[in-house]
């Protein structure tokens, strides 16, 4: 209530955008609840990523709203979409496991685990167990040099416009997630600001990294040197607009 009251801009926008949404927009999927959903586009079984990815997306989103642009560019853009602002997004963020089994399994780590992290017992029994309560998953001594070199993620983004027509696919992927590719983020995000601070959207200020980094066509190029890949992907229009990793 606060961040309204504080926003009435924000507000506004919601009640006025709120039941744009086009009759021709392809159905998201729903927030995966209790049992898995078949991704036949990634051949996966899909549950709800708990992460803040999806907070962080819309976060961004409200940001870009709110702030006007200070990059001499993109004023113009900012002064129209304020004059008709764009409906906002309606976003599923999820995760892929290849069994449907293991997706099973997963579901029942995770009630063991939020269920044992109520208690301040259950945390130091969570602490000092990670193995046995993440089947292995997770250990005390950390992954092994072996274990990162082989490991890989991949995150596919699918996002659809006021049409079915407009769709556009992403697959973005890397090394192992944890260590290696989160500090080759960190360092591509890093040099972009040291050294191309004239190409990002606002001169400073607190910011999401979508939204500090939106309108920034540099900062792909600096993520593939540091080994991340990004591909665009060609689409018939057909496909689900879910986000998914392995």
């Amino acid at each position: 209530q606060k961040v309204r009251d504080a926003f009435p801009l924000l507000q506004s926008s919601m009640i006025k955008d709120g039941n744009t949404r086009s009759s021709e927009w392809k159905r998201f999927i729903s927030k995966p609840g209790t049992s898995p959903l078949y991704h036949e586009d990634t051949n996966t079984h899909i549950l709800k990523f708990m992460g803040a990815d999806a907070s962080c997306i819309l976060a961004s989103d409200r940001y870009l709203r709110l702030r006007c642009c200070e990059n001499g560019d993109a004023v113009e853009e900012q002064k129209q979409q304020e004059q008709q602002p764009p409906p906002f997004p309606f976003l599923s963020v999820a995760f892929g496991i290849a069994e449907k089994s293991h997706a099973y399994k997963f579901l029942t780590y995770g009630a063991i685990f939020s269920t044992l992290a109520k208690w301040s017992w259950g945390c130091k029994l969570l602490h000092s167990n990670p193995d046995f309560f993440t089947n292995g998953f997770f250990t005390s001594g950390g992954p092994t040099e072996d274990d990162m070199k082989d490991a890989k993620f991949a995150t596919y983004g699918t996002a659809y416009g006021l049409t079915k027509d407009q769709c556009v696919k992403v697959k973005f992927s890397g090394g192992e997630p944890g260590y290696i590719a989160t500090s080759a983020m960190m360092s591509a995000l890093a040099l972009t600001v040291l050294n191309h601070k004239d190409a990002l959207k606002f001169k400073g200020g607190v910011c999401t990294p979508g939204s500090a980094f939106s309108d920034c066509d540099i900062v792909f190029d600096m993520l593939k040197q540091e080994g991340l890949d990004i591909e665009v992907i060609p689409t018939d229009g057909n496909d689900l607009a879910v986000e998914s990793g392995s």
